[in-house]
């Protein structure tokens, strides 16, 4: 698990409603979730993960990723009884219906958390959350926010009714062990959403001797997202797509270095630049460095930059990887307490990496290039 203080909010995303829903099985089936299934025989077995049923059929999925289809009237009469408790309803969660039944439910188990440790205060919180998105007041989580989170949703501005809904069933809400760095805390909760198993991470900050969620975050592909609730969510942004970022006109990039310099895009006049938002704790941002150092050993002398603008909250993260790595471009510290305008927020950037190609001219090139994208493109520009 990730430590809290590797990780960072960003702007609200114009993805909301697809936050969980757009996380594959395969990427986050933890091994709980494999079981041995076996034939009505004996003879023949498989150990694979549920996906869903049918009246007839199950569906599942082995740990290659095939999907498998399987008649019940096939099945050993063990895994009969364990796809009936899939079926049956958490017995202490009240219909969705019952939204002040829901609260008052979870106030009661809320009552005594001041004298439990925080490690209990935050697992139960965490499962309170989620029980309560299968609510459609969502006052219980509502309650559960920050006080500047809160302010939003008063002013109907707020991203938690977006969220989906956990699937009904005992199984469908299953949370980790919290991950505690001071005032700051996370918990990992795999959630079961339309029948697909996925995995989130909720963000907590102390408030005297009382938990409150700030953000929640995810994996969509190979990109890190995160839900700020303390961000406005504002009708009407956009859908369609990861990276918003306007590629009509020049980009204006300023920031500063841990050592306080401050750089600007406008710097690099005349050169072909990859403006790179990434963050320490980010595994698909880090995987992708080994490449672009690779493509500026080969083309910087010929007029190729790279500017990269972390994410990271904690500065200490970047500075470690600056010691350890010695990195022959420039970082910018977007979270940096002196920075007086974070580029993420400006641009809209809500999923790392987010690698931009800009011209000679400041003009965007490509608004989403890496990997063996970002080859093509440098090796037909440079050719």
């Amino acid at each position: 698990m990730r430590s809290l203080n590797k990780k960072t909010t960003m702007p609200l995303p114009f993805f909301l409603g697809l936050i969980l829903l757009a996380l594959s099985v395969d990427a986050y089936a933890q091994e709980d979730a494999f079981r041995v299934w076996k034939d009505s025989t004996g003879k023949y077995q498989i150990d694979a993960a549920f996906i869903s049923k049918t009246p007839t059929h199950v569906t599942l999925r082995n740990r290659e990723g095939k999907q498998i289809e399987v008649a019940l009237e096939k099945l050993s009469p063990i895994d009969l009884e364990y796809l009936k408790k899939l079926d049956q309803p958490p017995a202490s969660i009240p219909s969705t219906g019952d939204s002040d039944a829901m609260e008052n439910s979870l106030d009661k188990k809320r009552a005594p958390l001041g004298l439990d440790s925080d490690q209990t205060q935050l697992r139960q919180l965490a499962e309170d959350f989620f029980n309560d998105l299968r609510t459609k007041e969502r006052k219980a989580s509502l309650d559960m926010l920050t006080e500047k989170a809160k302010s939003l949703a008063s002013v109907d501005k707020s991203a938690l009714r977006h969220l989906p809904s956990p699937d009904k069933g005992p199984r469908a809400i299953r949370v980790g062990k919290p991950t505690i760095v001071n005032e700051e805390a996370s918990v990992v909760v795999t959630v079961i959403v339309s029948k697909v198993l996925q995995k989130t991470m909720l963000d907590f900050k102390k408030d005297g001797n009382q938990w409150r969620i700030c953000s929640i975050s995810a994996t969509r592909g190979d990109s890190e997202v995160t839900v700020d609730f303390e961000s406005a969510y504002e009708t009407g942004e956009s859908k369609n797509g990861p990276n918003p970022v306007d590629a009509s006109g020049p980009l204006e990039i300023t920031g500063m270095t841990l050592d306080g310099r401050k750089v600007s895009l406008s710097d690099y006049k005349g050169k072909v630049v990859l403006i790179d938002f990434w963050a320490t704790w980010c595994g698909p941002c880090m995987k992708e460095i080994p490449n672009v150092y690779q493509n500026y050993t080969m083309y910087h002398g010929r007029g190729f930059e790279v500017l990269a603008v972390s994410l990271d909250k904690d500065m200490g993260d970047i500075q470690d990887f600056i010691t350890k790595n010695n990195p022959p471009w420039p970082i910018l510290a977007d979270m940096h307490p002196n920075n007086p305008v974070r580029m993420a927020a400006k641009y809209k950037v809500t999923a790392i990496p987010t690698m931009i190609l800009v011209g000679p001219d400041g003009k965007i090139i490509d608004p989403d290039c890496r990997g063996d994208r970002l080859n093509a493109r440098l090796a037909e520009l440079f050719k």
